[in-house]
């Protein structure tokens, strides 16, 4: 789905997800106040599955809101979800 020249991070590794929510703090302390997020329906890979909306994915989704509301409240998080409604 991705180009074999992009990341390719692993967000089942807590470290890189502590990496994201401090890259996330570092521009909002600069000033910014939202963000598109891309590709969100495939940030966590689960063998047998297409990756799309896997519980891992929300669950970390959550996380990301809960955290930022914390410190940011008015931040904009927009997701990007290329999904057929069903």
């Amino acid at each position: 789905r991705f180009f074999s020249h992009q990341p390719d991070l692993n967000y089942e590794n807590p470290a890189v997800q502590e990496e994201i929510l401090a890259a996330l703090r570092f521009w909002l302390d600069l000033g910014i106040d939202g963000y598109r997020l891309d590709a969100v329906p495939y940030l966590f890979a689960e063998e047998g599955t297409n990756c799309e909306n896997l519980p891992a994915t929300h669950a970390f989704l959550r996380r990301v809101r809960r955290e930022i509301d914390a410190m940011y409240p008015d931040t904009v998080l927009l997701a990007e979800a290329n999904q057929w409604p069903e």
